[in-house]
């Protein structure tokens, strides 16, 4: 599901934009889920206590807290680069005014179908380059490990703790959230769960035993003795599909 955000102070142009974005995803059968905000003060406070988007089309020319000012708690004071932002304005100018934030797209009023399909089309590309790549939050940071890094995640106490390789180098880091997600997140790619606090990665493991998974790292975990025979199942497809 990709999750969108619609900042504008216009209550018009929230409505209309939700309208045209839900008749284009649903002719792709995309699923969305859209929040509309009428300040940008009001989404900075949802942002900072966690809230995350995929895109957040904004309207630069707000009063107080302007497009421009959200964009910067967002990229500046946040550290996010995943958001994607769509500017929305009536003005040509601003689109100088906001490279240095890394926009999508500028959408240039009046908004219209044509315009929302482009910035969506971008959006989708943008989203299959990162696809490769996990995304959690931290703190105030928003951080992507590519896949292939990962080893494996282990469910703690409400947290979950990502282990990975970067330069060679072993690290963990840990982020609120639950091991279920995090495996629906990943069903595409090769992560086994062999256990209810442990989510791992094939490419990893040296070596699959009754009970328990050899990791090249030199760790072992176990196997839950309810999930054995679908490990089991799991393993030989994934060898299947490697030898084909």
């Amino acid at each position: 599901m990709i999750r969108i955000a619609i900042i504008d102070d216009a209550v018009e142009i929230g409505t209309q934009l939700e309208t045209i974005l839900i008749e284009i995803t649903t002719n792709k059968g995309i699923a969305i889920d859209i929040d509309i905000y009428y300040s940008g003060k009001e989404l900075c406070e949802h942002l900072q206590n966690g809230e995350f988007y995929d895109l957040i089309f904004l309207d630069i020319e707000m009063p107080e807290f302007t497009g421009i000012d959200v964009s910067k708690m967002i990229r500046d004071n946040l550290k996010n680069d995943a958001t994607q932002i769509a500017y929305i304005s009536g003005n040509k100018e601003y689109a100088i005014e906001i490279f240095e934030y890394d926009p999508l797209y500028f959408v240039h009023k009046p908004i219209n179908k044509e315009k929302i399909e482009k910035v969506f089309e971008r959006l989708i590309h943008r989203l299959h380059l990162q696809a490769d790549a996990f995304t959690y939050k931290t703190g105030h940071n928003i951080v992507k490990i590519p896949i292939k890094d990962i080893i494996y995640f282990e469910s703690e106490d409400h947290q979950i703790i990502i282990h990975y390789y970067t330069q060679n180098e072993y690290h963990k880091d840990s982020f609120y959230g639950l091991l279920d997600h995090v495996q629906k997140q990943l069903k595409s790619f090769q992560f086994l769960r062999i256990h209810k606090t442990y989510l791992v990665h094939h490419l990893y493991v040296r070596k699959y035993a009754y009970d328990k998974v050899y990791l090249s790292t030199g760790i072992e975990l176990p196997i839950a003795q309810s999930k054995r025979k679908e490990i089991r199942a799991e393993q030989f497809a994934i060898n299947r599909k490697e030898s084909v």
